[in-house]
């Protein structure tokens, strides 16, 4: 790390800025473009006129590599305005742009081809580390052209069911050697549809909310009504009709309409249940019901 050294990937522009700063000559982490290039060529050697987007370009020295290899249309991004200005002094013949990889401002179906080195790593250093790297892909999603492709390159040999689950599809993962770091992995997928950008609205929504992956499945089935919540089975989500507070010490009250997602039903007719939109609870809120009357226990975060 260099620069404030309180700092680190997840910190965003601040961070890049003082590394660039500190570094003038290119700062080459994970795999380069020798060791990457018999992959890309494999897809993408005859299109030599193919649309590329490099994201989070930082001043690698892969995207001066790409073009002297014969790949013309190469546009690159980094939310650093350091390493953007010193790409451009550098590289002038080529397309630059500060521009946060999470929300681009190119058109729909723009790029033939998408490849980001580290740049999903870093999203997942930061705090809200599931959205940022769900809204980086989904971007990635949507500026891809029907069936173009997205190259990844990571420390990490589990990204695919990211990708999965935003319609890339995976052709294949490659562990590379890359030098005293071990080995790295390249991932190249394939966009498939364009749900995602349907359900993008549901899907930022739920990941905000800190949910799990079946949490936030669950949470777009219709809502059982209250009163029915002593039939409602592990997976059904229920409703609060009306305003009332939990049987807890200190006394949480409880809005109407809020949604929570049945976890499981003991013996005695308990049950576990999840809210993921009431502020200040840890995991898991248990209600006992007592003829007419709900009793909730919610374990807070302290």
């Amino acid at each position: 790390m260099t620069g404030n050294s309180q700092l680190s990937y997840g910190d965003g522009c601040q961070y890049w800025d003082d590394r660039y700063l500190s570094k003038g000559s290119p700062d080459e982490w994970l795999l380069t473009w020798r060791c990457i290039a018999p992959i890309f060529e494999k897809y993408c050697g005859q299109r030599k006129r193919w649309r590329i987007l490099h994201a989070g370009c930082g001043n690698s020295a892969l995207t001066d590599e790409m073009h002297e290899a014969g790949y013309e249309c190469i546009t690159s991004i980094d939310n650093s305005a350091t390493a953007i200005e010193q790409m451009k002094a550098a590289h002038c013949e080529m397309e630059w742009h500060c521009m946060d990889a999470t929300a681009m401002s190119f058109r729909d179906r723009h790029f033939d081809v998408v490849i980001e080195k580290g740049l999903v790593d870093c999203l997942l250093c930061m705090e809200a580390k599931d959205l940022e790297s769900t809204k980086f892909l989904k971007e990635v999603v949507r500026v891809l052209a029907l069936e173009g492709l997205f190259f990844c390159i990571s420390f990490s040999q589990s990204r695919g069911w990211r990708f999965q689950d935003l319609e890339l599809r995976v052709l294949e993962m490659q562990p590379l050697p890359a030098g005293r770091a071990g080995l790295n992995f390249l991932y190249v997928c394939q966009k498939h549809g364009e749900d995602i950008l349907d359900r993008w609205p549901c899907v930022r929504r739920d990941l905000e909310l800190g949910l799990s992956k079946e949490e936030y499945r669950l949470l777009d089935q219709p809502a059982a009504a209250w009163g029915a919540a002593a039939e409602a089975a592990p997976g059904d989500v229920v409703e609060v009709a009306e305003a009332f507070e939990s049987g807890d010490a200190a006394a949480t009250l409880l809005p109407a309409g809020l949604r929570g997602i049945v976890k499981f039903r003991d013996e005695d007719g308990d049950a576990l249940i999840r809210f993921p939109r009431l502020e200040g609870v840890d995991s898991v809120d248990r209600f006992v019901l007592q003829g007419d009357i709900a009793r909730l226990r919610l374990r807070t975060t302290m």
